[in-house]
């Protein structure tokens, strides 16, 4: 299928990496940045380094694009390893890649008076408007959509980790179905098995922290996905869910515009190996991208030396530059809409999400910000959340019970192809959470949305 030059390919591709891989092994490490104690962060998916030069030239041993063959399989044992039950390629019923949606946009910043916006806010608001293809917001009244605010509100959007969301509604519709016990014991070496030392912040880590000392429980595990944003939970759900059942939890949840969930393993261990030319060419055959990531997945859980390089790729000072991850992201990371979210988390906190046994058990973990921070609990009856970090990335989720309504409110910010310093500002400050604080305390706050939009327009 490769053709005569598949040999010359895969031993070239084999020397790259076992070279590639000797030399970072012996860099000094840099220290790893720290997120801030702030309400309602997670950790990121994973930490991004210092940018470095994106890749612009072939191996000169290799073909140039567009006629570079990428192996989905590469052979990096010292003997071919037999994959045992092989997982079914990403994307059984879903796209994907979808193409982008691009709005011609003829705006100027609109004077943003302090008294109506808060200054932590306006950073937010800001790139809305000097990036306006970049943002999807939308915000509104459970039985008031009509006269909510949105932009770019069907767009595909890079969601991060707040696809979560639809493992854990798949789960809880299997615990609802009696498929699934929230009791049953799940232990830490089955857990650990799709962890990816390196990629995560520390999020997994933390996540096994709080439960130290006691049994794990399948109801823990999803806490862990959801509240410190593991994406080894993550992982173990979509392994016990399957590929094909999570893809059609999506479909039948109503999503437009959206991706096939893949899993966190196979997709940060696909960017390590990748060069920017190979990220580029492989946009182009979905299909080989899909079977990609579920090799490297089942290779790093049944081939041990796989599994070592494949840790040793995500090491301190070895990880992929934040360039290469920014535009891998840009073109894989799961995609969709924040209408479709959006309506999501409308239907949740109506209870309407299967019975409301089961949008009790998706909101019992949703809603750890109105337990963990006493200030949510002056503003609101209840909240909410899920939030996404990847490099370039932030995303912002959340249904709220605010005291001035006696209705819920929703809202949903996607930010992507931030720049590199304004993202690890953003992931310090977090102006688009104030923005969304701001939107679901202020009775007010559609209202001047519109009117901003508004004088943009003018």
């Amino acid at each position: 299928m490769f053709g005569k030059k598949a040999p010359l390919f895969i031993t070239s591709i084999l020397i790259t990496l076992l070279t590639s891989l000797w030399l970072t092994s012996c860099q000094e490490s840099p220290s790893t940045e720290q997120i801030p104690e702030i309400d309602n962060s997670a950790p990121a998916e994973v930490e991004p380094q210092a940018d470095e030069p994106a890749e612009t030239a072939v191996p000169p041993t290799l073909p140039p694009p567009p006629t570079l063959a990428i192996s989905p399989t590469p052979t990096l044992s010292p003997t071919p390893f037999v994959i045992q039950n092989p997982s079914l390629p990403c994307g059984q019923a879903l796209p994907l890649v979808l193409p982008d949606k691009v709005t011609n946009y003829d705006w100027e910043l609109p004077p943003i008076s302090k008294e109506l916006v808060p200054e932590n806010a306006l950073p937010a608001i800001e790139y809305l408007y000097a990036n306006p293809n970049d943002v999807s917001v939308v915000v509104f009244q459970v039985d008031y959509e009509g006269i909510g605010y949105y932009h770019n509100a069907d767009a595909p959007m890079p969601l991060a980790s707040v696809n979560k969301i639809v493992h854990l509604v798949a789960w809880a519709q299997g615990v609802e179905a009696g498929e699934f016990d929230p009791n049953t014991i799940v232990s830490r070496d089955e857990l650990n098995r799709w962890y990816l030392r390196g990629s995560d912040l520390g999020a997994h880590r933390d996540a096994l922290e709080e439960f130290e000392g006691r049994d794990l429980t399948q109801d823990d595990v999803a806490w862990m996905m959801i509240r410190h944003s593991s994406n080894a939970a993550a992982d173990y759900f979509h392994d016990l869910l399957g590929q094909e059942r999570v893809e059609r939890t999506a479909a039948e949840l109503g999503f437009t515009n959206h991706t096939a969930p893949c899993t966190w393993m196979g997709k940060f261990l696909t960017v390590s190996t990748l060069s920017n030319p190979e990220i580029q060419q492989l946009a182009e055959d979905p299909a080989a991208y899909g079977a990609m990531i579920s090799d490297r997945q089942d290779r790093f859980l049944q081939d041990p030396v796989f599994r070592q390089m494949g840790e040793a790729s995500w090491r301190r000072g070895a990880q992929p530059s934040f360039s290469k991850e920014a535009e891998f992201t840009e073109i894989f990371d799961t995609k969709g809409s924040a209408l479709d979210y959006s309506l999501l988390m409308a239907k949740l906190i109506q209870d309407e999400v299967g019975t409301p046994a089961t949008s009790r058990l998706i909101r019992s973990h949703l809603e750890w910000p109105i337990v963990e921070f006493p200030s949510n609990q002056t503003r609101y009856n209840t909240v909410g959340y899920k939030n996404g970090t990847l490099p370039g990335v932030l995303t912002t989720l959340y249904y709220a019970e605010p005291y001035w309504s006696d209705r819920p409110i929703v809202v949903a910010l996607f930010y992507r192809n931030l720049p590199q310093n304004t993202y690890r500002r953003w992931r310090r400050e977090f102006p688009h959470d104030a923005l969304a604080h701001w939107l679901m305390t202020n009775p007010r706050g559609i209202h001047i949305m519109h009117v901003l939009r508004d004088a943009a327009e003018n």
